[in-house]
């Protein structure tokens, strides 16, 4: 019962934006507008061994707003969803993003400089509110052609993160990355991707400063570097069908002191216990992918992926909380494999199309932490409405 009420609220929050944004993108022709809904199901919708199954609901909405200027291109746009649960309704939660991005390009367009900035909240009902943050983010790219079949990126990202109830774990990110592109005339493309992140955690205020001799006390958490390197390679068969592989590999390089934890009720609390923080572990991933177009311009994904996951200072504990004497450090494996059929439709009377998508998988997760031995089965619908 209660599910076929958040349908119902679902259903009608959908048709209210579907009815205040088609006025609003007619009157502006430069005004794109996207409205979404997912409807899934998990056997397993928090990932760990108790295996607690739901189904949840995915409302979304998407503005962006072109602006044409003589020599940058840019776009204002905001992002927000609402994420909901038929059995464990606490678990509600929702995310608004608004931002801008914009481009310079040379006159032969060899040289294209992206920028932009953005700032994303996430914020759930006041039992869970220990995963509420707010977060900005800044950055510049550069693409460049240095042959007609041989395309650089190179960029740099900076993002601030604060959590409202863990304030050890706010911290700021500077992110660089590298990549290289190139394709040959068999339909073949390699990449080439380098990325380092240097995450530093604010310095925490533990005493206020009174009077002018008495200085405010901050403890500082040690922070974390990592190196994240791959190679994928893409070949297209035919014109409707097309393969691709990758491997990932991701360490610390440690130029830094580590990772950032916090004693809570005489307990080592890591980041990662709530995030699965990618700073928090290194391994290798490997991933395989095919894509088709079958009849009626249906889109078929096929998808594998393979990790190898070494936690840092992650010690592993029995099911009642006590550590293990062996002294080990967490170590997962995960397995995934997914499906998805998707199809777009044109449609007329300010209706730009209608996309329907399918989407199912199975994931399963082997770890020497029996909290995070477990498995998932998955299946979605969605629909996207984008107006004009």
């Amino acid at each position: 019962m209660k599910h076929q009420v958040n349908r119902s609220i679902a259903a009608g929050i959908i048709a209210v934006i579907v009815f205040i944004a088609l006025p609003i993108s007619i009157a502006f022709s430069q005004t794109s507008i996207s409205v979404l809904q997912f409807l899934g199901y998990n056997s397993n919708s928090f990932y760990n061994y108790r295996q607690l199954s739901d189904v949840d609901d995915y409302i979304g909405l998407k503005v962006k707003r072109i602006i044409e200027g003589e020599k940058i291109q840019s776009q204002l746009f905001y992002n927000g969803d609402l994420n909901f649960y038929k059995s464990y309704s606490e678990r509600l939660y929702h995310n608004q993003m608004m931002g801008y991005d914009g481009y310079i390009a040379s006159g032969n367009n060899k040289k294209i400089v992206y920028f932009g900035a953005n700032w994303l909240w996430h914020d759930g009902r006041d039992i869970y509110n220990v995963y509420d943050f707010w977060k900005v983010t800044g950055y510049a790219n550069l693409k460049k052609y240095f042959r007609s079949n041989l395309i650089g990126f190179f960029g740099y990202q900076l993002n601030n993160r604060n959590y409202a109830e863990l304030e050890e774990f706010s911290y700021w990110e500077h992110y660089f990355f590298t990549r290289l592109n190139t394709f040959f005339q068999t339909r073949t493309s390699i990449t080439l991707d380098i990325n380092y992140g240097l995450k530093d955690y604010i310095p925490l205020q533990i005493s206020s400063g009174r009077g002018r001799r008495v200085a405010a006390e901050f403890v500082e958490m040690p922070g974390v570097d990592q190196l994240v390197t791959s190679i994928k390679v893409a070949q297209s068969i035919g014109e409707k069908n097309a393969i691709n592989a990758k491997y990932l590999n991701r360490l610390n390089p440690g130029l830094v002191a580590g990772s950032a934890s916090v004693m809570n009720s005489d307990e080592l609390f890591t980041e990662d216990e709530l995030f699965d923080d990618r700073y928090g572990y290194r391994g290798h991933e490997f991933s395989l992918g095919y894509t088709q177009y079958l009849p009626a311009y249906i889109k078929l994904e096929l998808g594998w992926h393979y990790y190898l996951k070494s936690y840092l200072n992650r010690q592993i504990y029995d099911l009642e909380g006590n550590v293990s004497l062996s002294g080990d450090f967490r170590e997962d494996t995960r397995r995934l494999f997914w499906a998805g059929l998707s199809r777009s439709f044109g449609i007329n009377r300010g209706m730009k199309t209608v996309k329907v998508s399918l989407e199912g998988g199975y994931l399963k997760n082997e770890s020497n932490d029996s909290y995070y031995h477990y498995d998932n089965l998955w299946i979605s619908s969605g629909l996207e409405f984008r107006i004009k």
